[in-house]
């Protein structure tokens, strides 16, 4: 009832920022869990030919959130020597992987949540690589900051999508790529080429992932159960695994049955 009503509150444009940064507060503050600093929904290649992806045994539990984040920051390209932003960074376990295996010159992690940036700091921070507290629609940084900016299950948080993108536009140098992954409903799918092409960036790509973050929510989903039953209190279980999108819950069934749609797009900031 709670998850049901705070999904319908959220459709309403002035009220889904201070909800979703509220529960991301809180989250951060309630459960400020080392080992938990994923916070999306994972993938799973589903192309039998697709290498797997080589990880250290510290990250081999994150496996399915960290292939997604490999999906989405190597559909920008090589990273190496780069520029990097994150918008949405989280907890931090996204920009940390990019930092440490993909080799960017600088990534910052923005995040609403300033609980959320403290404890990415406090844990996750190196050379090279920081969060900072920031809004979306108003980001921090001098026009022409970066060269990539990577957003990762983040945007259906916003208000104003539109402004997001303008933000990104302005923050991107010339040649630029933003690689954006999230779950839109139809409509809202509809809607998100004029909204990029109106912000002045150009679509090159655009691809439904959506069986494969099902399945890698179906492999992942007894880490996540444990995880569930050994941090949260037995009165807001059923919340968090309604969040953490596992078999059973509402968002699990809409990604499975295509209700929702999970699409990665590829758009860069025009040279000319």
């Amino acid at each position: 009832m709670i998850s049901k009503l705070f999904v319908k509150l959220c459709e309403i444009p002035w009220a889904r920022k201070a909800l979703w940064k509220f529960w991301y507060q809180f989250l951060a503050g309630r459960f400020p869990v080392e080992s938990w600093t994923f916070m999306n929904y994972g993938y799973q290649p589903l192309d039998p030919a697709t290498p797997r992806l080589e990880l250290s045994e510290a990250d081999e539990p994150d496996r399915y959130s960290i292939q997604l984040y490999h999906r989405v920051a190597t559909e920008a390209g090589s990273l190496e020597g780069k520029d990097v932003l994150e918008v949405g960074s989280g907890r931090g376990g996204g920009a940390s992987y990019v930092s440490r295996y993909l080799k960017p010159r600088t990534i910052v992690g923005a995040d609403f949540s300033k609980h959320a940036t403290d404890l990415a700091n406090a844990r996750l921070a190196r050379d090279g690589l920081t969060y900072i507290e920031g809004d979306a629609e108003k980001l921090p940084f001098e026009a022409d900051s970066f060269d990539v900016v990577l957003n990762v299950e983040s945007s259906h948080c916003y208000p104003s999508r539109p402004k997001f993108f303008a933000e990104v536009r302005r923050v991107l140098r010339p040649g630029g790529v933003l690689s954006l992954v999230d779950m839109f409903l139809d409509d809202e799918l509809d809607a998100m080429r004029g909204q990029l092409e109106g912000a002045g960036l150009k679509i090159e790509s655009v691809e439904d992932v959506s069986t494969g973050v099902v399945e890698g929510l179906r492999l992942d989903g007894p880490h996540r159960e444990a995880e569930i039953a050994k941090n949260a209190p037995k009165s807001l279980a059923p919340v968090v695994k309604s969040f953490a999108g596992t078999e059973g819950s509402d968002v699990f069934a809409s990604l499975q049955n295509g209700r929702l749609k999970y699409v990665l797009f590829r758009a860069t900031n025009p040279t000319g």
